[in-house]
Protein backbone atom coordinates (compact mmCIF):
# COMPACT_ATOMS: atom_id res chain seq x y z
CA UNK A 1 0.00 0.00 0.00
CA UNK A 2 2.74 2.50 -0.92
CA UNK A 3 5.85 3.62 -0.17
CA UNK A 4 7.70 1.76 2.46
CA UNK A 5 7.48 3.71 5.85
CA UNK A 6 4.83 5.91 4.97
CA UNK A 7 2.09 4.78 6.61
CA UNK A 8 2.48 3.08 9.75
CA UNK A 9 0.27 5.00 11.38
CA UNK A 10 -2.43 3.44 8.95
CA UNK A 11 -0.92 -0.31 8.73
CA UNK A 12 -0.76 -0.85 12.53
CA UNK A 13 -4.44 -0.76 13.42
CA UNK A 14 -5.43 -1.93 10.02
CA UNK A 15 -3.29 -5.34 10.66
CA UNK A 16 -4.52 -5.32 14.02
CA UNK A 17 -8.34 -5.24 13.34
CA UNK A 18 -8.03 -7.59 10.07
CA UNK A 19 -6.28 -9.75 12.64
CA UNK A 20 -9.53 -9.83 15.01
CA UNK A 21 -10.85 -11.58 12.10
CA UNK A 22 -9.09 -14.33 12.12
CA UNK A 23 -7.93 -14.01 8.97
CA UNK A 24 -4.19 -14.64 7.43
CA UNK A 25 -2.10 -11.38 5.84
CA UNK A 26 0.10 -10.96 3.34
CA UNK A 27 1.44 -7.37 3.47
CA UNK A 28 3.85 -6.09 1.04
CA UNK A 29 5.32 -4.05 3.12
CA UNK A 30 9.19 -4.84 2.59
CA UNK A 31 11.66 -5.67 5.64
CA UNK A 32 9.21 -5.15 7.93
CA UNK A 33 8.14 -7.46 11.08
CA UNK A 34 4.41 -7.66 12.82
CA UNK A 35 5.61 -6.17 16.13
CA UNK A 36 6.71 -3.03 14.38
CA UNK A 37 2.79 -2.33 14.07
CA UNK A 38 1.98 -3.53 17.48
CA UNK A 39 0.84 -6.88 16.43
CA UNK A 40 0.29 -9.39 19.50
CA UNK A 41 3.23 -11.83 19.44
CA UNK A 42 0.30 -14.88 19.41
CA UNK A 43 -1.01 -13.08 15.92
CA UNK A 44 2.49 -12.88 14.43
CA UNK A 45 2.84 -15.67 12.27
CA UNK A 46 -0.50 -14.71 10.98
CA UNK A 47 1.16 -12.07 9.41
CA UNK A 48 3.45 -12.38 6.06
CA UNK A 49 5.32 -9.35 5.18
CA UNK A 50 6.96 -9.47 1.47
CA UNK A 51 9.22 -7.63 -0.41
CA UNK A 52 8.71 -6.39 -4.26
CA UNK A 53 6.86 -9.67 -5.77
CA UNK A 54 5.73 -10.13 -8.72
CA UNK A 55 1.74 -9.35 -8.87
CA UNK A 56 0.66 -13.03 -9.94
CA UNK A 57 2.84 -14.60 -7.20
CA UNK A 58 1.17 -12.25 -4.61
CA UNK A 59 -2.26 -13.09 -5.71
CA UNK A 60 -1.70 -16.82 -5.36
CA UNK A 61 -3.75 -18.42 -2.79
CA UNK A 62 -5.36 -14.75 -1.66
CA UNK A 63 -9.27 -14.96 -1.16
CA UNK A 64 -9.99 -11.18 -0.96
CA UNK A 65 -7.63 -7.59 -1.71
CA UNK A 66 -7.27 -4.52 0.95
CA UNK A 67 -5.48 -2.15 -2.05
CA UNK A 68 -4.88 1.73 -2.16
CA UNK A 69 -6.58 1.41 -5.95
CA UNK A 70 -3.27 1.50 -7.89
CA UNK A 71 -4.00 0.80 -11.08
CA UNK A 72 -1.92 -2.79 -11.64
CA UNK A 73 -3.00 -4.13 -8.29
CA UNK A 74 -6.69 -3.29 -9.20
CA UNK A 75 -6.47 -4.73 -13.14
CA UNK A 76 -4.18 -8.04 -11.24
CA UNK A 77 -6.90 -8.37 -9.16
CA UNK A 78 -9.92 -8.27 -10.86
CA UNK A 79 -8.28 -10.41 -13.52
CA UNK A 80 -8.11 -13.07 -11.36
CA UNK A 81 -11.31 -12.70 -9.89
CA UNK A 82 -10.21 -11.31 -6.40
CA UNK A 83 -13.02 -9.11 -4.59
CA UNK A 84 -11.23 -6.13 -2.94
CA UNK A 85 -11.78 -3.43 -0.86
CA UNK A 86 -9.87 -0.16 -1.95
CA UNK A 87 -8.36 2.33 0.43
CA UNK A 88 -7.07 5.29 -1.40
CA UNK A 89 -3.98 6.78 0.96
CA UNK A 90 -2.08 9.06 -1.50
CA UNK A 91 -3.52 12.53 -2.54
CA UNK A 92 -0.59 12.90 -5.19
CA UNK A 93 -2.27 9.68 -7.30
CA UNK A 94 -5.50 11.13 -7.79
CA UNK A 95 -6.52 7.72 -10.11
CA UNK A 96 -6.49 5.51 -6.73
CA UNK A 97 -9.78 6.58 -5.60
CA UNK A 98 -11.73 6.75 -8.79
CA UNK A 99 -10.34 3.15 -9.28
CA UNK A 100 -11.15 1.70 -5.98
CA UNK A 101 -14.68 3.83 -6.70
CA UNK A 102 -14.96 1.91 -10.01
CA UNK A 103 -14.30 -1.50 -8.54
CA UNK A 104 -17.24 -0.63 -5.89
CA UNK A 105 -19.85 0.41 -8.38
CA UNK A 106 -18.68 -2.77 -10.31
CA UNK A 107 -20.06 -4.56 -7.56
CA UNK A 108 -17.12 -6.59 -7.04
CA UNK A 109 -15.86 -4.59 -3.75
CA UNK A 110 -16.28 -2.01 -1.91
CA UNK A 111 -14.41 1.34 -1.70
CA UNK A 112 -13.28 4.54 1.18
CA UNK A 113 -13.05 7.91 0.21
CA UNK A 114 -9.21 9.21 0.11
CA UNK A 115 -7.97 9.21 3.33
CA UNK A 116 -11.01 8.35 4.62
CA UNK A 117 -10.95 4.81 6.03
CA UNK A 118 -10.92 4.11 10.00
CA UNK A 119 -9.07 0.35 10.44
CA UNK A 120 -12.15 -1.29 12.00
CA UNK A 121 -14.07 0.38 8.80
CA UNK A 122 -11.76 -1.45 6.45
CA UNK A 123 -11.94 -4.86 8.45
CA UNK A 124 -15.31 -5.02 8.83
CA UNK A 125 -15.73 -3.98 4.59
CA UNK A 126 -13.36 -6.92 3.97
CA UNK A 127 -15.29 -9.30 6.29
CA UNK A 128 -18.40 -8.40 4.42
CA UNK A 129 -16.76 -9.02 0.87
CA UNK A 130 -15.46 -12.43 2.53
CA UNK A 131 -19.02 -13.46 3.96
CA UNK A 132 -20.80 -12.02 1.16
CA UNK A 133 -20.38 -14.30 -1.98
CA UNK A 134 -22.05 -11.60 -4.43
CA UNK A 135 -18.36 -9.67 -4.49
CA UNK A 136 -16.34 -13.15 -5.34
CA UNK A 137 -19.16 -13.76 -8.14
CA UNK A 138 -18.90 -10.60 -9.41
CA UNK A 139 -15.13 -10.22 -9.23
CA UNK A 140 -15.83 -13.71 -11.40
CA UNK A 141 -17.59 -12.13 -13.87
CA UNK A 142 -15.33 -9.13 -14.28
CA UNK A 143 -12.11 -11.60 -14.88
CA UNK A 144 -14.28 -13.27 -17.39
CA UNK A 145 -15.02 -9.59 -19.30
CA UNK A 146 -11.38 -9.29 -18.90
CA UNK A 147 -10.32 -12.70 -20.45
CA UNK A 148 -12.30 -11.91 -23.39
CA UNK A 149 -10.68 -9.24 -24.50
CA UNK A 150 -7.72 -10.81 -25.51
CA UNK A 151 -3.99 -10.27 -25.34
CA UNK A 152 -2.20 -6.91 -25.78
CA UNK A 153 -1.18 -8.88 -28.93
CA UNK A 154 -4.69 -9.82 -29.88
CA UNK A 155 -5.56 -6.29 -30.11
CA UNK A 156 -2.14 -4.49 -31.68
CA UNK A 157 -1.58 -7.23 -34.35
CA UNK A 158 -4.92 -6.75 -36.64
CA UNK A 159 -4.28 -2.53 -36.66
CA UNK A 160 -0.28 -3.17 -37.17
CA UNK A 161 -1.47 -5.14 -40.01
CA UNK A 162 -4.45 -2.50 -41.37
CA UNK A 163 -1.53 -0.27 -41.35
CA UNK A 164 1.33 -2.50 -43.10
CA UNK A 165 -1.16 -2.42 -45.90
CA UNK A 166 -2.07 -4.80 -48.71
CA UNK A 167 1.36 -6.36 -49.12
CA UNK A 168 1.92 -7.49 -45.09
CA UNK A 169 5.50 -5.80 -45.50
CA UNK A 170 6.84 -3.95 -42.39
CA UNK A 171 4.99 -1.64 -40.14
CA UNK A 172 7.20 1.45 -39.53
CA UNK A 173 8.32 2.28 -36.18
CA UNK A 174 9.83 5.44 -34.74
CA UNK A 175 13.01 4.78 -32.45
CA UNK A 176 12.34 6.97 -29.59
CA UNK A 177 14.83 9.33 -27.77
Amino acid sequence: MGTPGRYEKVIGPLLRELLDLDVDIRATLHTSAPEEFGVRADQASRVEFVGFTPLTELLHGVDALVTHGGAGTVLGALARGLPMVGVPLGADQPDQPVQAERVAASGAGISFPLAGAPAAAVAGAVAKILADTAYRDRAQQVAAEIAALGTPADVAEPRLRRRAGPGGGAVPVKALG
